[in-house]
This record gives C-alpha cells, structure tokens and sequence, in this order.
C-alpha cells in the first residue's frame, strides 16, 4: 500500500501484507491525522513500514500494534520526515541487510522533523544489520542525519531492544540533537550498546544494558554529548572503532577482493583469504559461504583451535557480462558472529571501446551503497547515487590518459521508471581546470524509446578527465547514473 498525500484522517487496521517487493506500506507526502494498527507485514523487498514527508510533512499519524517482521535491503519501520508522529507498541522482528528496527531520520530530501515523534512501547528482535555495502553497522534504533541535521524532539521511552546483530542505538551523519531516552532495555547486541557517528547530543535516563558484545558505547572525538540523567547501567565503557564481532580474524577483513576474467564461464584467478583464531580458546565454523557468481573452497572444519588458521579460496566464475558482488561470510553459528570479506568480480571484454570501463571514476558526493565506482562496472544494476537534496553534483572518470573522444553515454536501470536529468558535459587535461564540451540540457531516460539510455555527440576533443554535472533530476533528488561510458573519436 502506498499513499499519496496530501490528505487526513486515513484509517487502516487488521491488514495483512505478505511477501512484497518494495515497502508494504507507506505514508507518502503529507499523510495527516491517519493510522495503521493491528496489522501484520513480513518479507518486504523495503521498508517493512514507513511515512516519507517528500514535500509535505506527514503530521500527527500513528504506526501502533503492529507486527513487522523479515524487511529486506531497509528497516521494519521507518520515518523519514514529519512532525508530531507516533510509534507505539509494535513488535518489529529481524531485518535482513541495510536497515535498522526502527529508523528515524532526515533522509531522501524529506521535509526535516519536527514537532515530538515518539517511540514508546516498542519491543525490537534480532534488528539492524550490517550493511554490506559501506561495511557499517545499522543500529536497531539508529537515527541518521544525511541531508541534515536532526533536531527535531525525539522522546524514546519504555522500549526493548533484544539480541541487536550490530549495535542497538546508533546516531550518524550530521549532528543529531534533542533526542531523549528513558526506561529502555538493551538486551543484547553484536558490537556496542551505543554507536555514535556524528556530532550532537542525547540524554539518557533508566537505560540498562547487558550482552554487549564489544562494550558500552563507540565514540571517537568529543563531538557528542551524552547527557547521564540517571539509572543507567551496562555500557558505561568508551571505546572508539569498529570492532570484529568475536574472536576470528579474516586476513582482508576490511577490504573488497577483486576478481577479473575476460569470458563469460572462464574462473577467475583464485584468491585465498586466511581464517585466524588469535584467542585463546577454540571456535566454532559452522559455515563458510559466499554470494554471487563466484566459488568458494575451505580447509576450514567445524572448529577453529586456540592460535590455528585455515584458508578459504576464492574464484570469479560470471555468467553474464559486467560487474557482480557478493559477500563471503565466515559464521560461528551466532546471530552476530558473521565474519565477511566482500568480493566484486568483473568481466571484461576488449572489443566493448568503452574507455571508462574499470577506469577510477570520483564524485562530488556519494550515499552508503551507491558509491561512484558503480558507474564504471558494466553492470547497469548497479549505480551511483549522489547526496539527496543537493545539486548541483559532479561524477568525474580518470581514462587514466589523454585520449581523443567524441561520444559519451549515460545509462540507468532498465528496469527503472522514466525521468529526466539536467547535467552538462565537461573535460579537462589536469583533473583541475575544466571545459564544457556540451552545454547543460534536458535528458529523458525512457524505458521505451531509449532503453534508459542518453548518448551525447560532440566534435572531437583530447581529454584524460570527463565529467558529469547533475543540476536536476525528476525521479529522485539526487544525482543517479548506473553507466557513464566514453568512446573514441
């Protein structure tokens, strides 16, 4: 269900809302005075539960009694925007990757929070997530600040937050502000209590925690500001860094392997990451496995003795022409005992004449998942996407020399609806001093008449830097190319 606004007093209950590609429900653009309650969604491909205040504030609606459960690629419930809105007495149960139990939080070039949005009542299992794109965790209640600061009030009181696979609370991007906590229970997390990724300040009253498995809180500097008002209890202890989520060590741990083969069934050289147990006691494998088009061989057995190590090999086996990631995990069996080395394997072919392909490619922004490298993967399911909110937006590719080009392409998912960009076309010899070789204009992605594809022709120019400037975009408030091909004259 998706509800475009403006308009109030809409009152949804007892709905059930199974299996779903994108959000099972949303509150879209200035829903008002409106409700869900006593209803149950699992196994969203987005947000399980959601109000997005896009250009209009969604104000004085409710998400009560509710069962959310199994949301893919987001959060069981999510507020982006509004004012004065409430979260009572759900139960909100395992998300899968990218997204938190409850997330509240400007995003998406929504109308900034306002008003008092409160979250009472709520018990959250199994919730947040690591995201394996940016490689950072997502608190089960996280608050992030991305296309500005957050200080509208949040109150978040007589909740429970259980057995959290990253950290339970967590506040990232700009400076979060007016937050306030009271009588809520953290029990259990993968890594901290508390992660803190941005400046501001929160208070904290009667917030006890227990099974942490990295410590209290996670701050590095004195940006934020923890206000104690009392009875807290369980994560008193500061460590700054991310920590691994138990004994085990992945040689490349914190790295993306990369694989390239030039034939579609043609493996890829292999790699080899190695599995330490620095502890001094032994630890359980329960699993070794990877995702993608790639193909996973271990000497590691169903336990990993005090100080040994054992070897996982790795190969990139396409079966389709571009760019594919995947993530190989370690597991240990536990919720939070997921130890991953993320892989991105590309297949390469001489006779595309694409000069960007593979090339280092740089923007003016970036949001976590959709970083600027994806615009020179072959891979059309894949994209860069800039900050939300804020043009003009740049995407530069380094042919890594100069090179007399005449033509460039830009393409976006095939499978995405129509929509129109405004950008101009620039190139440079220095990466510093730029020339508009195309003028800035109009461009229609069409699925129908250009495959979501626009080219640009231009008299021939030496050039080693090429550039893209997004001034506008109708299908979302941000810079999106999935593709940005460059040929020769």
């Amino acid at each position: 269900m998706w509800l475009d606004g403006p308009f109030d007093d809409i009152r949804l209950t007892r709905l059930r809302i199974l299996d779903q590609t994108a959000d099972g429900l949303n509150f879209h653009d200035g829903i008002t005075n409106s409700s869900l309650t006593d209803s149950y969604i699992r196994n969203t491909g987005d947000d399980g539960i959601a109000m997005w205040s896009e250009h209009h504030s969604d104000t004085g609606s409710v998400f009560a009694h509710n069962t959310v459960k199994v949301p893919t690629l987001a959060n069981t419930i999510a507020i982006y925007g509004g004012s004065d809105i409430a979260i009572r007495d759900n139960l909100a149960t395992d998300t899968v990757v990218q997204g938190g139990g409850i997330q509240i939080g400007n995003r998406f070039g929504a109308v900034p929070l306002a008003g008092t949005t409160t979250v009472s009542g709520n018990r959250l299992e199994r919730t947040g997530s690591l995201d394996l794109f940016s490689h950072v965790g997502t608190g089960a209640v996280w608050f992030p600040a991305f296309d500005r600061p957050l200080d509208g009030k949040v109150d978040v009181h007589d909740n429970v937050v259980a057995d959290s696979a990253s950290e339970a609370i967590q506040f990232i991007g700009q400076p979060v502000t007016n937050v306030a906590f009271d009588d809520v229970e953290l029990d259990g997390a993968g890594t901290f209590g508390v992660q803190i990724d941005s400046g501001g300040s929160a208070t904290f009253r009667n917030v006890t925690a227990s099974g942490l498995r990295a410590g209290g809180r996670s701050q590095c500097g004195d940006g934020f500001t923890i206000v104690d008002a009392g009875g807290n209890s369980g994560w008193e202890d500061g460590h700054c860094g991310r920590p691994s989520p138990g004994p085990l060590k992945l040689i490349g741990q914190d790295e993306t392997l990369r694989f390239v083969t030039d034939e579609v069934g043609k493996p890829s050289d292999p790699q080899t990451v190695t599995v330490t147990n620095p502890s001094s006691a032994p630890v359980r494998i329960a699993s070794v496995t990877v995702t993608g088009a790639f193909t996973v061989s271990t000497t590691c057995g169903d336990e990993l003795a005090a100080g040994a190590s054992c070897t996982v090999t790795l190969r990139f086996v396409p079966t389709q022409r571009g760019d594919r990631s995947g993530s190989l995990t370690v597991s240990d069996g536990t919720s939070a005992g997921r130890y991953q080395v993320h892989v991105r394997g590309l297949l390469v072919t001489s006779t595309d004449g694409n000069l960007a392909a593979g090339k280092p490619m740089a923007a003016s922004s970036e949001v976590a998942g959709f970083p600027a490298s994806n615009a020179a993967d072959s891979n059309t399911d894949t994209y860069w996407e800039s900050r939300n909110g804020e043009f003009p937006q740049s995407l530069t590719v380094d042919l890594g020399a100069p090179a007399s080009i005449s033509r460039v392409a830009f393409k976006t998912n095939s499978g995405w609806g129509g929509r129109t960009q405004r950008f101009e076309l620039q190139t440079s010899d220095d990466g510093t001093t730029f020339t508009t070789v195309v003028p800035a204009a109009d461009y229609v992605f069409d699925p129908g008449t250009n495959n979501n594809t626009v080219e640009l022709r231009f008299p021939a120019v030496s050039a080693r830097y090429v550039r893209v400037v997004v001034t506008g975009n109708t299908g979302w408030p941000a810079g999106q190319i999935a593709e940005f091909e460059v040929y020769e004259s």
